[in-house]
């Protein structure tokens, strides 16, 4: 999983391939788009069993 998370960002990437969801896979990178157009900045941490967090740093 975690070899996959620079692509998470692509357009209509999605991680699971066999999951039958209507999503189009936009949404992460509609939203870091956003961001950088901001000058922000998106990170991704994950731990197998753990969880994953989230970043995003907006300047002020």
């Amino acid at each position: 999983m975690a070899d996959e998370f620079p692509y998470i960002w692509d357009r209509f990437y999605k991680v699971d391939r066999s999951r039958k969801g209507l999503g189009t896979g936009l949404g992460l990178a509609i939203a870091k788009h956003l961001l950088e157009l901001h000058d922000g900045k998106v990170s991704v941490q994950s731990e197998l069993g753990k969880g994953t967090g989230i970043e995003i740093k907006l300047p002020l």
